[in-house]
């Protein structure tokens, strides 16, 4: 379906996060050169909701995204890691990425539903690869991204 945009709602890490996932990424990556590289366009997150959503709407879901974030103290939000996990990507084979699985405090479930909620008005099915950002380095949507949303 046309008129859709793939949106994904994310946390970044703070600062010490960020360094110990970019050292362990070149850890990773002197065994395995080829793998998947940290990036500005490629950091560690933790996705709170991928969703496709009304193109038409882009600005209303970003306003309710932003009553989200004022309505909620994220400074206050705890991630507890138990494990670093492999992903595989299908478009890629032999290739995977390294992800740190965590448990998230019922705050951040807390944040999770009230986003969940907040966007639920400007949600549609059926999103295609048109509803991505592309680049010419990465023009093509794999089939692992278009069955996350």
């Amino acid at each position: 379906m046309t008129g859709l945009t793939a949106i994904d709602i994310l946390i970044c890490p703070d600062k010490l996060a960020l360094e110990r996932a970019k050292a362990e990424n070149a850890k990773f990556r002197e065994n395995f050169p080829k793998g998947f590289a940290l990036d500005p366009q490629h950091m560690p997150h933790m996705t709170m909701l991928q969703r496709y959503v009304r193109t038409a709407c882009l600005d209303d879901v970003f306003a309710a995204v932003e009553r989200v974030i004022r309505s909620h103290d994220l400074s206050k939000l705890e991630l507890r890691a138990v494990k670093f996990g492999h992903l595989p990507v299908a478009a890629l084979p032999g290739v995977g990425l390294a992800a740190m699985v965590v448990a998230p405090s019922l705050k951040v479930l807390a944040v999770q539903t009230t986003l969940i909620d907040a966007v639920a008005p400007y949600l549609e099915p059926g999103g295609t690869a048109t509803a991505y950002a592309t680049t010419p380095q990465e023009p093509d949507i794999n089939k692992d991204t278009l069955q996350l949303c």
